[in-house]
């Protein structure tokens, strides 16, 4: 099962920090464990919509066109799948919250004759340029996610039309008092399973990269502020432009910026 080993593969991941082999003072590690993770989320997810548009297509007698639902067809395996999916949920959160929080609360090892103010501050500026790394790659892994659904499009927009089009709509709250939308629905999602298989399980992905980035950001705004580098309304402004979605990377350069002069 893939969300089984996925837990197995969080788990190496945590265990080799644990013990010092992953090093999170390293930008590199810190940047491996945020992508690894990130990833981790979105292929969870991908077994969640598997195990759902099979359960659907077994159901209603359909044929799956998503090559990409490849999972056990079986009604005993789906069932199996799924409450390990269930049961997988809070780990899966735990360990997400876990590595967040180490990343941000031992984001460098200390040097001896290094002060506290100091130290504070290259954590700091540390977190900002992780931050800006995070950011960058979820704009990233946003575009990549609109250039593989694109292709999609086209069967989106003609099956909605088909299924939801006003004439349809109105024949199926007159006649059946709106249950054939039902069906329709789920003919709608069997249809266009491949792009909402890619949309939400890539969309995850970008959506943990993008917590990784929110987080740094307003980690490192609290940080400057008890460094007395930022004001409490500045440290708030800058915490609240950290939430934009894909843009906050030019807020953490500003910030970034203002926190090295001296």
């Amino acid at each position: 099962m893939i969300s089984l080993g996925l837990f197995v593969v969080l788990l190496v991941l945590i265990i080799l920090e644990k013990k010092k082999v992953i090093n999170l003072s390293n930008m590199g590690a810190s940047i491996f464990m945020m992508i690894s993770v990130s990833a981790v989320v979105g292929l969870y997810i991908y077994e969640w919509l598997c195990i759902i548009i099979r359960a659907l297509a077994n159901t209603f007698k359909s044929e799956v066109i998503d090559n990409l639902v490849t999972i056990d067809r079986s009604r005993g395996g789906l069932v199996v799948r799924l409450i390990m999916q269930i049961i997988l949920f809070v780990p899966f959160a735990a360990a997400f919250i876990y590595i967040i929080q180490h990343i941000v609360r031992k984001p460098l090892a200390r040097l001896e004759t290094e002060s506290d103010k100091d130290y504070s501050e290259r954590c700091t500026l540390r977190l900002l340029t992780l931050g800006i790394i995070a950011a960058l790659l979820f704009a990233v892994s946003f575009v990549v996610m609109i250039l593989l659904i694109a292709p999609y499009f086209d069967m989106l927009v003609n099956t909605f039309m088909a299924y939801f089009n006003p004439l349809m709509v109105f024949l199926a709250l007159v006649f059946t008092f709106g249950l054939l939308l039902f069906f329709f629905c789920i003919a709608f999602v069997l249809k266009n399973s491949t792009l909402i298989v890619l949309l939400f399980s890539i969309g995850l992905f970008c959506t943990a990269l993008y917590l990784f980035s929110l987080v740094f950001g307003i980690a490192s705004a609290v940080r400057a502020k008890k460094n007395g580098r930022l004001t409490s309304s500045q440290a708030v402004v800058y915490s609240l432009l950290s939430f934009l979605m894909g843009w906050n990377f030019v807020v953490y350069l500003v910030m970034r910026k203002k926190l090295k002069e001296k």
